[in-house]
C-alpha cells in the first residue's frame, strides 16, 4: 500500500478532516516526446477566489546555449512566466506539433501565436490533479518574493540542489507545493515502508519477551531496513523520468539503464533515511512532482472532507 496513514486511522477510528475547497491547488502535467524530452508541469494557486498560475519557463536563446559552459547553465537563464494555463496550453500544443525539436524558447513561440505567425491547437494537459489542504496563502506568498528576487531558470536546478535562485518549472513547482506543506499529506515508500516495519516490531515484541534494549535495538533496525528498502522503491521511481530523457536524448543502452538503476538504489535507499525522495529533489522533473501530487491527493480523498459545498469543488484526480 502506497500510504498507509489511511490504513492507520481506520483502525485508529480517527474522523476525516475538513478543509476549505475555496482555496486550492492543481497541478498540470504534459508528456515526455521527441520534441519536448523532459515533458512540462505548471500549477494554478486559487486563494480566496483570485487564480494564480505557475509556469516557469526560459528566455535563453537555443542556437547559443548548446555551446555554453556547464557553469551558465547551472548558474540559469533569464526566466519567462507564463501567466495562463491556455498559454501553456497553446505552448505545448505548438511543440508537440513539430516534427523536430523546434528549439524555440517559451517566449519565442508564445510570440508567435499571438502575433498570427502561427496557430496551433491547443494541447490540454495530461493530467491536472486538484489538491485541497494546501496553505495557499503561503504558496502565494513565496511565489510573489521569489518573482523579486532575481529568479533564474536552470536545466539542471533541482529542488535541493541548486544554485541560489535558479529553478527549473518542476523544480519550482515542487518547491512551492514544500512550503505549502504537501509532505504532511505525501507519503513516499520510504516513509510507509519504515512506519510499517516499526509497527509490526511493536506489535511482534511482547510475544519475544524481549528488554528495553533489546526492542530497542529492533526497533532501529526495523526503522532502517525500512526506510532503505523503501527508499530503493522511491528511487528506482525518480530515475525513471530521468532514463526516459537520456533514452531521447541519447538512444536507449541496457547498459546505461542498468547502471543508472543501480546509482538510483545506492543515492536513494540510503539517502532516505534522511530525506525522502533524495533523487527527485537533486534533479527534479515533471514526472517526479506528478508521483508527489498523486500520493498526496489519494490522501486527501481518504481522509478530508470539505467544510461545505462548493460549484467549483471537483475530485482531486481530472485527466482532460
Amino acid at each position: 500500500m502506497r500510504n498507509i496513514n489511511y490504513f492507520l486511522s481506520f483502525f485508529s477510528g480517527t474522523s476525516p478532516q475538513a478543509f476549505d475547497p475555496s482555496n486550492y491547488v492543481e497541478i498540470h502535467s504534459w508528456p515526455q516526446s521527441d520534441r519536448n524530452v523532459a515533458g512540462h508541469v505548471s500549477m494554478t494557486i486559487v486563494h480566496k477566489g483570485q487564480a494564480f498560475h505557475v509556469s516557469f519557463w526560459h528566455q535563453r536563446d537555443y542556437n547559443k546555449c548548446e555551446n555554453d559552459p556547464l557553469k551558465k547553465k547551472w548558474e540559469g537563464y533569464p526566466p519567462f512566466w507564463v501567466d495562463s494555463l491556455e498559454d501553456d496550453c497553446l505552448i505545448e500544443g505548438f511543440r508537440h506539433e513539430q516534427k523536430e525539436n523546434p528549439k524555440q524558447n517559451g517566449f519565442e513561440i508564445l510570440d508567435a501565436i499571438k502575433s498570427g505567425k502561427s496557430k496551433p491547437q491547443p494541447l490540454k494537459p495530461e493530467k491536472t490533479i486538484r489538491l485541497n489542504t494546501l496553505d495557499t496563502q503561503v504558496m502565494h506568498d513565496t511565489l510573489q518574493a521569489y518573482k523579486q528576487s532575481n529568479p533564474q531558470w536552470g536545466p539542471f536546478s533541482g529542488t535541493w540542489l541548486h544554485t541560489k535562485g535558479t529553478y527549473n518549472c518542476a523544480s519550482i513547482t515542487l518547491h512551492l507545493l514544500q512550503v505549502g506543506g504537501i509532505e504532511k499529506v505525501a507519503c513516499s515508500y520510504s516513509q510507509n515502508w519504515r512506519d510499517l516495519a516499526l509497527a509490526t516490531t511493536l506489535l511482534a515484541s511482547p510475544f519475544f519477551s524481549l528488554s528495553i534494549l533489546s526492542g530497542a535495538y529492533c526497533l532501529g533496525i526495523a526503522w532502517a531496513g525500512g526506510s532503505v528498502a523503501g527508499g530503493c522503491a522511491d528511487g528506482l521511481e525518480d530515475i525513471q523520468n530521468i532514463q526516459r530523457v537520456i533514452d531521447i536524448q541519447k538512444g536507449k543502452s541496457i547498459g546505461r539503464r542498468a547502471g543508472l538503476n543501480v546509482l538510483a538504489l545506492l543515492i536513494s535507499g540510503f539517502g532516505s533515511i534522511v530525506i525522502p525522495h533524495p533523487i527527485a529533489k537533486l534533479l527534479t522533473l515533471p514526472d517526479q512532482v506528478m508521483s508527489v501530487v498523486e500520493s498526496a491527493a489519494k490522501y486527501e480523498r481518504q481522509c478530508y472532507t470539505p467544510t461545505h459545498s462548493s460549484s467549483q469543488a471537483e475530485p482531486a484526480f481530472s485527466n482532460r
